[in-house]
Formats: structure tokens, sequence, C-alpha cells
């Protein structure tokens, strides 16, 4: 099937407009609804032209919708930007939350992480993975930047630094709306370093 997706999708971009049997935007549009209905996914599609950030923006607001999903492009790696220009806008400038995927997933989650600062946005962040993905084993992930002297100069220092952060995500767990259960089971990582 992915291998029938990519030839699809070469089609789309490389087959000359005179031999496509629809004109172009219906075109991409069938092959799009091929691709959803391949993967038995029941959702609503457009194909719509204009400055991607500006017209993605637009249909945001014009659905209502609550939540972004964008595959990032596959040679976003050699890039020096995570993200590509698109992506990267509506993650900066969009007023709801945005996901990038970039592999077709072909399976459930099976674990997920879930990085933190212990913010309000972070913890509603955590209580949507927690939603979505039911099965999947999740870990709390928070990254801060070493303070004073680097780690192993000061082992008191280091180690109530360490205690602080821990019981900091175990306040934040706290403040969630996750069963006692879930929270339990939820593995917690905290790394000092530099985060930049």
């Amino acid at each position: 099937a992915a291998r029938d997706l990519g030839w699809r999708d070469r089609q789309a971009n490389e087959t000359r407009a005179w031999h496509r049997p629809l004109p172009w935007l219906q075109y991409r549009e069938a092959i799009l609804r091929a691709d959803l209905d391949g993967e038995g996914i029941d959702a609503a599609s457009r194909v719509l032209v204009g400055h991607p950030p500006s017209v993605l923006a637009q249909a945001i607001l014009d659905d209502a919708a609550m939540l972004v999903i964008l595959g990032a492009p596959p040679d976003i790696a050699v890039e020096p930007r995570p993200f590509g220009s698109t992506a990267e806008h509506l993650v900066r400038h969009s007023r709801v939350p945005v996901l990038t995927v970039r592999r077709r997933v072909r399976a459930g989650y099976r674990h997920v992480a879930v990085a933190t600062d212990f913010s309000e946005p972070a913890r509603h962040a955590l209580e949507l993975a927690a939603r979505w993905f039911k099965g999947a084993r999740l870990t709390l992930f928070h990254a801060s930047e070493t303070a004073g002297p680097l780690l192993g100069e000061n082992i008191d220092a280091d180690q109530r630094r360490r205690e602080a952060l821990e019981r900091a995500c175990a306040e934040h767990l706290e403040r969630t709306s996750l069963a006692p259960a879930r929270i339990a089971a939820i593995s917690r990582v905290i790394a000092e370093g530099s985060t930049g």
C-alpha cells in the first residue's frame, strides 16, 4: 500500500496536465481522497491554492479547528530548521495546537514522550496525550539548564536541584485530571544540561 501511495503522489506531481484525466485541483483532491479511503480514514478533504501558511490559517479559522496536524517534509533533516516553513509559521502563530508527523503511522503508538516545562499548556498536552493514546506507555520528559556549578562539582546542590525538579514533576502530575493509576504508570525523565 505504501508503495502504491508513493507512486500515486509522484504521478500527481510529475504527470503532464494534458495527461491528467481531471483538472489539477480535482486531480489532487482525487488522490487525497484515495489516500484517505485507502487508510480507512473518514474525513472531509479540500485542496486549496495560495500561500500555504495564509491559506491554512484561514482554513483553520473557517473550520473552527481545534488541532492542526501536519506532515513534515522527508528531506527536512538536512535543513537547519526542525520544520518546513509552513509548519514553522503555524507552530509560531497558530492559536490552536500544531502536531507535526514525520513518518506515516502503520500501527498504534506504543510509547509516547510528552515534553513538559510544568506549565498549564504542558499539563493540557499531557492530558491530551493520555486521552488519545490510552494503551500507550507515557513518558513525561523535562529538560532544564544546569544552574550554578557544573554537574558533579557540588553533589549537595545537584541533589537538592534534582529533588526540587522531582517535586515539581509530581505536583505537575497531581494537577492533571488523570486517574491515580494512570499517573503512577507514567515514566518520568528529568534531564539537566544545555537545552539549546
